[in-house]
């Protein structure tokens, strides 16, 4: 056991070298040409699907009667009430994982690292919230091997659990209807997220990471069962994230409660298809595109615009509110990591 692992916990971390708590060990390099022709590339295809996907938004929005087009006031509220449940809640993954790697800094610091870090992600490359969190849990008594560890673990599970819940879509008609054997698509699918949650699979995969991030590897990967809480709380995310689009939905036009399954499968679809396009920030334009693409069939071209930016303002609004919230919460002064 190391000396940053709590007593009575068992830690996966070898030895930390010593890290300098003003500068967040995010240690990839690449040369300086490299650098700037990879934010060329990721700007150039951020501009690329923004164009595409404003296109798009164009010729549905000149659809819209905004003169008969309704908005329920309340189904919104309660629509943005779950969205900002949804994204007060990641705080509780970071909890999780980090606390079976290494020590919790508690309650009040991981909801403000993880809040306040949120705003990293409306940076291009997103590396804004990767340094944003090991900044401030390294100034609470947290190992930057551990924050960046758990970054890694909690991304992948969020990749892998959305891919899994999202998979029944391929058995919808108007998906199945572009995808040839969809049938065939479900079970490779299926059988692929599961190996994936492997912790052999998964852990060679996080080792393999952390070592282009010049840290030494785990010394012993997480079990199964150490991924069946944080797994949880994905999926009651999921659960709440759907039915805030159904009530944004709601809002709109009539939607049977029979669709919640399906929108469901949607948000996380979108959750995985903006978390790992890292051109764009905060998944900017590709939530929307998939939104409106996956809504059409269910509340027409028109409403499903209407609605994919409703979403897209309602996240914005939660996101900000929390970072103001963590802000508020960040302890004054360091304490090694045991706030209550």
């Amino acid at each position: 056991m190391t000396a940053d692992a709590a007593p009575g916990r068992h830690s996966f971390l070898s030895e930390p070298p010593a890290e300098n708590p003003a500068r967040p060990p995010v240690r990839l390099t690449t040369s300086h040409a490299a650098s700037w022709a990879l934010k060329l590339g990721q700007w150039l295809l951020l501009a690329l699907v923004l164009l595409l996907i404003g296109r798009v938004f164009r010729d549905q929005f000149a659809k819209v009667s905004w003169a008969e087009l309704r908005f329920d006031p309340l189904l919104l509220a309660l629509g943005g009430l779950c969205v900002l449940v949804v994204r007060a809640l990641s705080f509780v993954l970071y909890e999780l994982v980090i606390a079976r790697l290494a020590h919790s800094p508690g309650w009040r610091v991981m909801m403000a690292a993880t809040w306040i870090s949120q705003a990293g992600k409306y940076l291009p490359g997103k590396v804004g919230a990767v340094v944003g969190m090991t900044w401030i849990l390294l100034r609470h008594g947290v190992p930057g091997k551990a924050t960046v560890s758990t970054l890694l673990i909690v991304d992948g599970l969020v990749v892998i659990t959305g891919l899994l819940v999202a998979v029944p879509l391929t058995l919808w008609k108007p998906v199945a209807a572009y995808l040839p054997m969809a049938w065939l698509w479900f079970a490779l699918l299926t059988v692929v997220g599961a190996v994936c949650l492997h912790p052999r699979v998964f852990g060679a995969v996080v080792n393999f990471v952390l070592r282009r991030f010049g840290y030494e590897p785990l010394r012993s990967l997480p079990r199964l069962r150490d991924y069946v809480a944080p797994a949880a709380v994905m999926f009651l995310q999921l659960l709440i994230s759907g039915a805030g689009l159904w009530f944004v939905s709601l809002s709109l036009t009539d939607v049977a409660v029979t669709w919640l399954p399906l929108l469901v499968a949607i948000c996380a679809l979108v959750l995985v298809a903006g978390l790992i396009a890292f051109f764009a920030p905060a998944g900017l334009g590709i939530r929307e595109g998939i939104f409106l693409a996956a809504l059409s069939p269910v509340l027409g071209g028109a409403n499903a615009a209407v609605a994919a930016l409703i979403m897209r303002v309602l996240q914005t609004a939660a996101e900000m509110l929390l970072v103001l919230a963590g802000l508020l919460l960040m302890p004054r002064r360091p304490d090694g990591g045991r706030n209550p």
